[in-house]
């Protein structure tokens, strides 16, 4: 699975998904500054920070959005590690 990492740094919260995540190695993680691209945030219905987008084959399959403790982030993840 791809993962797209939408944060902003204004907020401090560049590195709260890769903190978790950072041994997983079957996901691929790309981070994603909303305040640099404002357009494809939009398109991507980001609307709160920090949200992770899961794709599959080119498509959201998961979205996951807001702080969470490890172990409910890796719940959330569970089908796709």
């Amino acid at each position: 699975a791809r993962c797209l990492d939408f944060y902003a740094f204004a907020f401090r919260l560049f590195s709260f998904f890769e903190s978790f995540l950072h041994d997983i190695v079957n996901i691929f993680i790309v981070k994603f500054n909303v305040d640099e691209n404002p357009q494809t945030a939009a398109s991507e219905r980001i609307m709160s920070l920090p949200t992770m987008n899961v794709y599959q084959g080119g498509r959201v399959v998961k979205q996951i959005v807001g702080a969470k403790p490890k172990a409910a982030l890796l719940n959330d993840l569970s089908d796709f590690l």
